[in-house]
């Protein structure tokens, strides 16, 4: 409730979507969907502002790396 109350909750959410979609689309897509949702997650990582930006490519790299269950 720390976060949520003040609203920093938001904070989280979306860096967490591209971090478990990134994970699905290396475990389960085909060489197209691949293509198209890495492209996808890519856009939406440049919207974020600098420091969520930052956590999320790193976390996205070491999901691509082999890691698993990584959230914020």
């Amino acid at each position: 409730m720390e976060i949520a109350k003040p609203g920093n909750i938001k904070t989280f959410c979306q860096p967490n979507a591209l971090i478990t979609l990134q994970e699905y689309i290396n475990d389960y897509a085909d060489e197209e969907i691949k293509t198209k949702g890495n492209q996808l997650i890519d856009s939406v990582i440049e919207l974020l502002p600098e420091q969520e930006k930052r956590i999320t490519k790193k976390m996205i790299d070491d999901i691509n790396s082999g890691t698993r269950d990584i959230y914020l």
